[in-house]
C-alpha cells in the first residue's frame, strides 16, 4: 500500500511591513508620530487594558479613584475648613478646577512612564520610540472623559436643585479649549524628559509624585484665586498651571477673566517646554540608536 503525496504548493507571498529609524531630530520625530500614528493608538489600547487588569474593582476604579478625593476634599475644604468657591457650589467649582489638574497630572505620571512600561515592545521591535510617552497618556484622557461626564451630571443636578447650572457657556469656552491644549503640551514636553530618566530608575515616577504633590497645592483648584492675598497672587501666576486651571475655569463659569500678561507666560512657557522636551528626546533618540 502506497501513500499519496500530495504536490507542494508554492506559499502565497504576504505583504511585509518595516520599520526602521530613518533621520534623527524633532521634524523627523515629528514626521513619524504622523506615519506611525496607527501605535499611537494600538499602545493606547494596551495601556488602558493593563490599568485596572488584576483587580478586584476592575473598572470601577474609574469611577472611584477620580471621584473619592473629590468627595473627600468637599468634605474637607468645602465643608470643615469653608473655603469660598467664588459663588458656584463648591462640589461644581472643585470638580471643574480638577478636571484640568488631573489631566495635567495624569498625563504627566503617565508619559514618565512610557517608555519603562513598553520596554518589552522596544525589545521586540522598532517602534519610534516618541510615540511611547505620546500613547501612554491614554489612561489620563479617559479619566478626563469621565469626570467631565461628572460635571454634566452635577450641572444637570444643580439644575433642578437651584434653578441654574452655574455654568456659563459662550464664546468665553473658548479659554478652556485653548487651556487643556496647552496643559496637554506642558504636561508632554515634561514628559518627554522625565520619561527617558523613568527608563533607567524609578525614582523618576516618585519624585514626580512628590513634585505634582506640592505643585497642586500651589495651583487654585481647591480655591479661587481671589482667597489668595493679592501680594502673593503675581507670584503665583509664575506657575503656568495656575493661569491655565483659571482659564479653564473662566471658560466653564465666565466670572473672572485670567490676566492677560499671566495666560501669555504660561501659553509661551508650555510651548517651550514642549519644543525642548521634543528636542531633547530626539537628540536622547539618536544617541541610544547609535549604541
Amino acid at each position: 500500500m502506497t501513500e499519496d503525496v500530495l504536490p507542494a504548493t508554492p506559499m502565497t507571498p504576504t505583504t511585509q511591513w518595516v520599520i526602521e529609524p530613518r533621520s534623527s531630530g524633532p521634524l523627523a520625530a515629528t514626521h513619524e508620530v504622523w506615519e506611525h500614528r496607527r501605535f499611537v493608538d494600538y499602545l493606547g489600547r494596551r495601556a488602558l487594558r493593563k490599568l485596572y487588569a488584576r483587580t478586584a474593582l476592575g473598572w470601577g476604579w474609574l469611577v472611584l479613584r477620580p471621584l473619592l478625593p473629590i468627595l473627600i476634599r468637599v468634605l474637607v475644604f468645602g465643608g470643615l475648613v469653608g473655603l469660598g468657591s467664588d459663588g458656584v457650589p463648591y462640589f461644581l467649582f472643585l470638580t471643574v478646577g480638577s478636571l484640568p489638574w488631573n489631566l495635567f497630572q495624569g498625563s504627566l505620571m503617565w508619559s514618565t512612564r512610557g517608555l519603562e512600561l513598553n520596554r518589552k515592545v522596544l525589545d521586540e521591535v522598532y517602534v519610534p520610540r516618541i510615540i511611547m510617552p505620546i500613547a501612554s497618556m491614554a489612561p489620563s484622557a479617559l479619566d478626563f472623559a469621565f469626570n467631565a461626564g461628572v460635571i454634566v451630571l452635577a450641572a444637570l443636578f444643580y439644575l433642578v436643585k437651584d434653578g441654574t447650572t452655574h455654568l456659563s457657556l459662550g464664546l468665553h469656552t473658548w479659554w478652556s479649549v485653548v487651556a487643556l491644549v496647552l496643559i496637554l503640551a506642558l504636561a508632554l514636553g515634561i514628559g518627554l524628559f522625565t520619561s527617558v530618566w523613568g527608563e533607567r530608575a524609578k525614582d523618576a515616577r516618585l519624585t514626580m509624585g512628590q513634585v505634582t504633590a506640592v505643585w497642586f497645592l500651589m495651583t487654585p483648584v481647591l480655591y479661587p484665586i481671589s482667597e489668595v492675598p493679592v501680594e502673593y497672587q503675581g507670584w503665583m501666576m509664575l506657575n503656568p498651571m495656575a493661569a491655565l486651571v483659571e482659564a479653564f475655569k473662566f471658560g466653564l463659569f465666565g466670572t473672572v477673566a485670567p490676566g492677560v500678561l499671566a495666560f501669555s507666560l504660561a501659553a509661551v512657557l508650555s510651548i517651550a517646554v514642549a519644543a525642548a522636551g521634543l528636542f531633547f528626546f530626539s537628540w536622547r533618540d539618536a544617541i541610544v540608536t547609535e549604541n
